[in-house]
């Protein structure tokens, strides 16, 4: 259906540049006479005419603004598809990095991935679901609230570094890593709207 939209108005806008250019060739062009007869003097006269190539640039205004509103809600759609990919994609390597660090008990490496994983979340946040595909807005909300929950228990971690705490942050994120492949999966498999 998109397709045949813009091909549409394609074939109208030419259609139109066409009975433009073969009305001012006949104007211009002194052997082509005769049909500067038929258009100004035949079955439509010059107001008749006018009025019909007003109509139909007017028809071909309204199928070009039709065209480029769709085209503008592809772009938006495609833009939060690649920004959910982005969040998606920063969030797993938080995650995994700060999973190991937690794994071996090591403050600097979970400090940093708990830097990351904020970033990454920063970028979820300024991910637009009403312009998602429907299949990544639940995704998109899970992998904000894993974050959330990593962050929280990651903090506890920092105030009190030791080997249960870094157990603890294990656990959890060991909770949450099915959920997390699965959503990134799902969010990887999305194609994006095609922009013409």
């Amino acid at each position: 259906m998109r397709n045949e939209l813009g091909l549409t108005g394609i074939a109208i806008g030419m259609a139109i540049l066409l009975i433009l250019l073969l009305w001012v060739a006949t104007a211009f062009h002194p052997g082509l006479e005769v049909a500067w007869e038929f258009l100004k003097d035949g079955p439509l006269s010059g107001s008749q005419l006018s009025a019909w190539v007003q109509a139909i640039g007017s028809i071909g205004a309204i199928l070009f603004s039709i065209w480029l509103f769709d085209s503008s809600n592809r772009e938006k759609k495609r833009n939060s598809l690649i920004r959910a990919r982005a969040f998606s994609s920063m969030l797993n390597t938080a995650f995994l990095g700060m999973k190991s660090g937690a794994s071996i008990n090591q403050t600097r490496d979970i400090l940093l991935c708990r830097a990351l994983m904020m970033e990454a979340l920063e970028v979820g946040r300024g991910v637009v679901l009403e312009s998602l595909p429907k299949e990544c807005v639940g995704p998109v909300i899970s992998l904000r609230s894993i974050a959330n929950g990593v962050l929280s228990v990651a903090d506890v971690y920092l105030l009190a570094p030791n080997s249960q705490s870094a157990n603890t942050l294990f656990e959890v994120m060991q909770g949450f890593f099915i959920a997390l492949s699965q959503h990134n999966l799902t969010i990887a498999s999305v194609h994006p709207p095609v922009v013409e």
